[in-house]
């Protein structure tokens, strides 16, 4: 069995190594996001792969290492990584290196982040029996939830029924939870445009910032529902209030532009501060962009390069292109055109189609 496992790890590695990932996807469900830090999550170490070159277990530990390396590579480069959740198959089967559950776990975690479904389950799985990490039944619910909306009709079951019984004690998330996943969380149910809002408004009654979120872009939108931008607004600043940063960013770029709001460049500024102070790096790029204009802010071009940096060091795109175009033009730092490249080229390969643009117009490549 150990040696088939193997032979189909060298198989697939064999397949991997010429895909190119798309650039990376936010995997948050409409307003769930899993992309926390990864501080909880132990960083598995090199793998030492030793035997003679031809011996099969030595060539499966070859294949074991560049999964793991092309997965956390693409990851920190700001890319699409579906080997991820190979390389938590290595460490969850002990596939060439010791069954470990909390190193599986780092890059399980890795791979729902990058859209992989099965990835997701796993998570959902061992956050439900504290399997290498904590037991979390909100955690647990939440992934299966994901892998639900992502086609898992197994994961459907254990993420409503979680979800139900929170929602029926009055916590929030489990009533946002169950909207999440409708109508999938009772089997061959329709779509209910009357029971999704109830979800949605028990959810924000009870305290659920992202059910307040979730109910806002529906009433400044029109979904399913007349458009009703006061009560959209006021949803908004209920759930920035809860302390839900996209919420935050959402409200000031109604005031930024001034569509269907007064414009207020300070309130937007404002509301970008506490969002990026909350760690939504959107906002940290929009308010940069404020201090390089001097829009609703001093002008401050050094503190415009602080934001850019710090959301582009968290792999915002946006930032890394506005970063990049202050050190092609020297402005709060010294100029440094290979700098500008650099950062150009990791816009670029995060999805910027104006770094791309940028960078064929300097007449440089794309990639090093």
């Amino acid at each position: 069995m150990r040696k088939k496992q193997y032979t189909l790890l060298i198989i697939f590695i064999a397949a991997w190594v010429p895909i190119r990932a798309a650039a990376l996807q936010t995997l948050a469900v409409g307003t769930w996001d899993i992309r926390k830090s990864n501080d909880d999550f132990p960083i598995a170490p090199s793998i030492d792969c030793k035997g003679e070159r031809q011996n099969l277990e030595y060539r499966a530990c070859i294949a074991s290492r560049a999964i793991i390396f092309d997965c956390r590579s693409r990851v920190l480069g700001g890319q699409k990584a579906n080997s991820c959740n190979i390389a938590g198959n290595v460490y969850y089967d002990g596939l060439t290196v010791p069954v470990n559950y909390k190193f599986a776990a780092f890059y399980y975690r890795l791979g729902c982040i990058n859209d992989v479904r099965e990835s997701c389950e796993k998570m959902g799985m061992m956050h439900q029996v504290g399997q290498g990490v904590p037991i979390d039944k909100r955690l647990s619910a939440t992934y299966f939830g994901i892998a639900c909306n992502q086609g898992s009709a197994t994961s459907c079951q254990p993420a409503a029924a979680t979800f139900r019984a929170a929602c029926n004690e009055g916590a929030g998330w489990g009533c946002t939870g169950l909207a999440k996943i409708h109508p999938k969380e009772a089997p061959g149910q329709s779509f209910d445009s009357r029971k999704l809002f109830d979800y949605q408004n028990k959810g924000c009654d009870y305290g659920d910032a992202v059910g307040c979120l979730d109910l806002a872009y529906n009433n400044y939108r029109g979904n399913n529902m007349a458009r009703n931008i006061p009560k959209a607004v006021e949803l908004y600043i209920k759930s920035c209030n809860l302390g839900l940063p996209d919420a935050c960013f959402a409200l000031a770029t109604l005031y930024q532009n001034g569509r269907d709001v007064g414009k207020d460049e300070k309130r937007a500024a404002t509301l970008l501060r506490g969002a990026c102070d909350g760690g939504d790096m959107r906002a940290c790029a929009s308010l940069g962009e404020m201090y390089r204009r001097g829009d609703g802010v001093d002008l401050d071009i050094n503190k415009a390069v602080v934001l850019f940096r710090k959301a582009c060091e968290e792999k915002d795109a946006g930032a890394c292109s506005s970063l990049a175009y202050r050190y092609l033009k020297g402005e709060g730092v010294q100029a440094d055109y290979e700098k500008a490249v650099s950062l150009f080229r990791l816009a670029c390969r995060q999805g910027n189609i104006l770094a791309c643009q940028e960078l064929r117009d300097m007449g440089v490549s794309l990639e090093p």
